[in-house]
Protein backbone atom coordinates (compact mmCIF):
# COMPACT_ATOMS: atom_id res chain seq x y z
CA UNK A 1 0.00 0.00 0.00
CA UNK A 2 1.86 3.71 -1.37
CA UNK A 3 2.63 5.71 1.94
CA UNK A 4 2.22 8.74 0.08
CA UNK A 5 -0.93 10.53 -1.70
CA UNK A 6 -1.81 10.39 -4.78
CA UNK A 7 0.49 12.04 -7.47
CA UNK A 8 -1.51 14.83 -9.12
CA UNK A 9 -1.16 15.26 -12.61
CA UNK A 10 -2.48 18.38 -15.09
CA UNK A 11 -2.64 16.84 -18.08
CA UNK A 12 -2.81 20.56 -19.78
CA UNK A 13 0.18 21.64 -18.20
CA UNK A 14 2.09 18.74 -18.98
CA UNK A 15 1.13 18.44 -22.51
CA UNK A 16 1.77 22.30 -23.00
CA UNK A 17 5.54 21.86 -21.38
CA UNK A 18 6.38 18.27 -23.13
CA UNK A 19 4.83 18.72 -26.96
CA UNK A 20 8.46 18.27 -28.04
CA UNK A 21 9.19 14.70 -25.93
CA UNK A 22 9.24 11.28 -27.83
CA UNK A 23 7.53 8.53 -26.61
CA UNK A 24 10.26 6.99 -24.64
CA UNK A 25 11.14 10.33 -23.50
CA UNK A 26 7.58 10.49 -22.29
CA UNK A 27 7.80 7.16 -20.40
CA UNK A 28 11.18 7.84 -18.70
CA UNK A 29 10.15 11.51 -17.87
CA UNK A 30 6.39 9.87 -15.82
CA UNK A 31 8.59 7.44 -14.57
CA UNK A 32 11.20 9.54 -12.72
CA UNK A 33 8.60 11.85 -11.83
CA UNK A 34 6.56 8.63 -10.08
CA UNK A 35 9.56 7.69 -8.60
CA UNK A 36 10.49 11.13 -7.05
CA UNK A 37 7.11 11.61 -6.09
CA UNK A 38 7.37 8.50 -3.73
CA UNK A 39 10.93 9.04 -2.32
CA UNK A 40 11.01 11.36 0.90
CA UNK A 41 12.83 14.44 -0.43
CA UNK A 42 10.96 14.44 -3.79
CA UNK A 43 14.14 13.92 -5.47
CA UNK A 44 16.24 12.17 -7.81
CA UNK A 45 19.92 10.83 -6.79
CA UNK A 46 22.74 12.05 -9.63
CA UNK A 47 23.44 8.51 -10.38
CA UNK A 48 22.85 7.67 -14.36
CA UNK A 49 22.91 3.71 -13.64
CA UNK A 50 20.02 4.57 -10.58
CA UNK A 51 18.77 7.04 -13.29
CA UNK A 52 18.02 4.47 -16.26
CA UNK A 53 17.04 1.73 -14.27
CA UNK A 54 13.92 4.32 -12.83
CA UNK A 55 13.31 5.00 -16.38
CA UNK A 56 13.20 1.12 -17.53
CA UNK A 57 16.13 1.99 -19.97
CA UNK A 58 19.82 0.10 -20.73
CA UNK A 59 22.26 2.39 -20.09
CA UNK A 60 22.60 3.48 -23.86
CA UNK A 61 19.13 4.31 -24.38
CA UNK A 62 19.72 6.90 -20.75
CA UNK A 63 22.83 8.63 -22.06
CA UNK A 64 20.38 9.08 -25.35
CA UNK A 65 17.76 10.69 -24.15
CA UNK A 66 18.62 12.46 -20.79
CA UNK A 67 19.39 15.84 -21.88
CA UNK A 68 15.59 16.34 -23.00
CA UNK A 69 14.48 14.22 -19.97
CA UNK A 70 16.06 15.79 -17.47
CA UNK A 71 15.94 19.92 -18.86
CA UNK A 72 12.45 19.96 -16.45
CA UNK A 73 15.03 18.90 -13.48
CA UNK A 74 17.72 21.34 -11.49
CA UNK A 75 20.66 19.32 -9.90
CA UNK A 76 21.42 20.67 -6.48
CA UNK A 77 23.82 19.07 -3.93
CA UNK A 78 23.98 16.07 -5.90
CA UNK A 79 20.43 15.01 -6.35
CA UNK A 80 17.81 16.22 -9.12
CA UNK A 81 15.00 17.72 -8.04
CA UNK A 82 11.55 19.05 -10.16
CA UNK A 83 9.98 22.51 -9.21
CA UNK A 84 6.51 22.12 -10.18
CA UNK A 85 6.81 18.59 -8.43
CA UNK A 86 8.21 19.65 -5.37
CA UNK A 87 5.24 22.84 -5.38
CA UNK A 88 2.74 19.76 -5.69
CA UNK A 89 3.78 17.41 -3.09
CA UNK A 90 4.37 19.93 -0.66
CA UNK A 91 0.23 21.07 -1.33
CA UNK A 92 -0.96 17.21 -1.19
CA UNK A 93 0.84 16.56 2.19
CA UNK A 94 -0.34 19.80 3.71
CA UNK A 95 -3.91 19.23 2.59
CA UNK A 96 -3.41 15.34 3.56
CA UNK A 97 -2.31 16.72 7.32
CA UNK A 98 -5.20 19.18 7.41
CA UNK A 99 -7.85 16.64 6.69
CA UNK A 100 -6.12 14.02 9.23
CA UNK A 101 -6.10 16.59 11.51
CA UNK A 102 -9.94 17.71 10.72
CA UNK A 103 -10.98 13.78 11.30
CA UNK A 104 -9.64 13.31 14.50
CA UNK A 105 -11.45 16.10 15.62
CA UNK A 106 -14.35 15.36 14.25
CA UNK A 107 -13.94 11.83 15.90
CA UNK A 108 -12.95 12.87 19.01
CA UNK A 109 -15.93 15.75 19.11
CA UNK A 110 -18.43 12.37 18.01
CA UNK A 111 -16.75 10.43 21.15
CA UNK A 112 -16.71 13.26 23.36
CA UNK A 113 -20.64 14.09 22.36
CA UNK A 114 -21.28 10.16 22.82
CA UNK A 115 -19.78 9.46 26.30
CA UNK A 116 -21.77 12.95 27.51
CA UNK A 117 -24.68 11.22 26.44
CA UNK A 118 -24.11 7.68 27.72
CA UNK A 119 -23.04 9.50 31.40
CA UNK A 120 -26.45 11.58 31.23
CA UNK A 121 -28.23 8.70 30.00
CA UNK A 122 -26.45 6.72 32.80
CA UNK A 123 -27.02 9.64 35.67
CA UNK A 124 -31.06 9.89 34.62
CA UNK A 125 -31.18 6.35 35.40
CA UNK A 126 -29.94 6.30 38.75
CA UNK A 127 -31.72 9.14 39.52
CA UNK A 128 -34.56 7.45 38.76
CA UNK A 129 -33.88 4.37 40.32
CA UNK A 130 -32.16 5.87 43.47
CA UNK A 131 -34.96 8.74 44.03
CA UNK A 132 -37.78 7.54 46.51
CA UNK A 133 -40.94 7.11 45.70
CA UNK A 134 -42.90 9.68 46.90
CA UNK A 135 -45.80 9.50 49.37
CA UNK A 136 -49.00 11.17 48.49
CA UNK A 137 -50.59 13.12 51.35
CA UNK A 138 -54.13 12.30 51.88
CA UNK A 139 -56.36 15.82 51.27
CA UNK A 140 -59.54 15.58 53.61
CA UNK A 141 -62.40 16.77 51.43
CA UNK A 142 -63.54 19.12 54.32
CA UNK A 143 -59.97 20.92 54.49
CA UNK A 144 -59.67 21.34 50.66
CA UNK A 145 -60.66 24.56 51.44
CA UNK A 146 -60.60 26.77 54.87
CA UNK A 147 -64.53 27.71 55.18
CA UNK A 148 -64.91 25.66 57.90
CA UNK A 149 -64.15 27.58 61.53
CA UNK A 150 -64.55 25.95 64.98
CA UNK A 151 -65.31 29.35 66.17
CA UNK A 152 -68.37 29.91 64.06
CA UNK A 153 -69.35 26.58 64.89
CA UNK A 154 -69.44 27.55 68.51
CA UNK A 155 -71.44 30.65 68.03
CA UNK A 156 -73.89 29.02 65.81
CA UNK A 157 -74.56 26.24 68.52
CA UNK A 158 -75.08 29.15 71.40
CA UNK A 159 -77.56 30.63 69.05
CA UNK A 160 -79.46 27.72 67.97
CA UNK A 161 -82.62 27.15 70.01
CA UNK A 162 -82.28 23.34 70.46
CA UNK A 163 -78.91 22.02 71.13
CA UNK A 164 -78.66 18.50 71.24
CA UNK A 165 -76.48 15.95 69.33
CA UNK A 166 -73.53 18.22 68.76
CA UNK A 167 -71.33 15.87 66.99
CA UNK A 168 -73.88 15.39 64.36
CA UNK A 169 -74.60 19.34 64.22
CA UNK A 170 -70.67 19.96 63.94
CA UNK A 171 -70.83 17.35 60.62
CA UNK A 172 -73.76 19.14 59.22
CA UNK A 173 -72.30 22.71 59.61
CA UNK A 174 -69.32 21.62 57.90
CA UNK A 175 -71.59 20.67 55.32
CA UNK A 176 -73.44 23.45 54.82
CA UNK A 177 -70.80 25.72 55.68
CA UNK A 178 -69.97 24.70 51.48
CA UNK A 179 -73.05 25.88 50.61
CA UNK A 180 -73.84 29.38 52.39
CA UNK A 181 -71.33 31.84 54.30
CA UNK A 182 -71.44 31.69 57.68
CA UNK A 183 -73.41 34.88 58.03
CA UNK A 184 -76.67 33.79 56.15
CA UNK A 185 -76.73 30.69 58.19
CA UNK A 186 -76.74 32.99 61.34
CA UNK A 187 -79.51 35.53 60.03
CA UNK A 188 -81.64 32.18 59.67
CA UNK A 189 -81.06 31.24 62.81
CA UNK A 190 -81.91 34.55 64.07
CA UNK A 191 -85.67 33.97 61.72
CA UNK A 192 -86.47 30.52 63.14
CA UNK A 193 -88.56 31.25 66.13
CA UNK A 194 -90.72 27.51 66.27
CA UNK A 195 -92.94 26.68 68.98
CA UNK A 196 -90.76 24.60 71.69
CA UNK A 197 -92.31 21.67 71.11
CA UNK A 198 -91.49 21.31 67.35
CA UNK A 199 -88.21 22.95 66.91
CA UNK A 200 -85.92 20.90 64.55
CA UNK A 201 -82.90 19.05 65.56
CA UNK A 202 -79.44 21.10 64.79
CA UNK A 203 -78.47 18.63 62.03
CA UNK A 204 -81.60 18.31 60.70
CA UNK A 205 -81.93 22.21 60.05
CA UNK A 206 -78.53 22.46 59.12
CA UNK A 207 -79.17 19.16 56.39
CA UNK A 208 -82.65 20.60 55.22
CA UNK A 209 -80.63 24.20 54.59
CA UNK A 210 -83.41 25.78 56.88
CA UNK A 211 -81.61 28.98 56.49
CA UNK A 212 -83.39 29.73 53.11
CA UNK A 213 -86.84 29.58 55.07
CA UNK A 214 -89.13 32.28 55.30
CA UNK A 215 -89.88 33.76 59.24
CA UNK A 216 -93.34 32.19 59.76
CA UNK A 217 -95.95 34.50 60.97
CA UNK A 218 -98.33 32.00 62.12
CA UNK A 219 -96.04 30.87 64.55
CA UNK A 220 -95.61 34.42 66.13
CA UNK A 221 -99.84 34.65 65.98
CA UNK A 222 -100.09 31.46 68.34
CA UNK A 223 -97.31 31.91 70.59
CA UNK A 224 -99.01 35.70 71.74
CA UNK A 225 -102.51 33.99 71.81
CA UNK A 226 -100.95 32.02 74.35
CA UNK A 227 -99.43 34.40 76.27
CA UNK A 228 -102.25 36.52 76.43
CA UNK A 229 -105.62 33.45 76.17
CA UNK A 230 -108.93 34.73 75.89
CA UNK A 231 -111.33 34.07 79.17
CA UNK A 232 -113.61 31.50 79.86
CA UNK A 233 -116.70 30.92 80.87
CA UNK A 234 -116.22 31.38 85.03
CA UNK A 235 -113.76 34.47 84.59
CA UNK A 236 -116.68 36.34 83.01
CA UNK A 237 -119.11 35.10 85.67
CA UNK A 238 -116.73 36.47 87.96
CA UNK A 239 -116.31 39.51 86.20
CA UNK A 240 -120.22 40.10 86.07
CA UNK A 241 -120.78 39.35 89.98
CA UNK A 242 -117.86 41.92 90.86
CA UNK A 243 -120.00 44.57 88.54
CA UNK A 244 -123.36 43.70 90.58
CA UNK A 245 -121.40 44.35 93.81
CA UNK A 246 -120.56 47.81 92.82
CA UNK A 247 -123.71 48.92 91.85
CA UNK A 248 -125.33 47.81 95.21
CA UNK A 249 -122.85 49.55 97.11
CA UNK A 250 -122.60 53.05 95.19
CA UNK A 251 -127.09 52.99 95.87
Amino acid sequence: MASYPSMPLWTDAYLADTRHLSTTEHGAYLLLLMVAWRRPECDLPDDDKLLARFAGLGPRQWKNIKDAVMEFWTLEDGCWTQKRLLKERSFVVSRSNINSTNARKRDYTKSLKKKKTKNANASVEKCETDAPTPTPIPIDKDTKVSLYKESNFEEFWKQYPKRVAKGDARSAYKKAIKKAEHEIIMAGVARYNPDPEFTCMPATWLNQERWLDEPDRRVKAVTAERVEPRQGRGDIIAAAQRFKDRRETVA
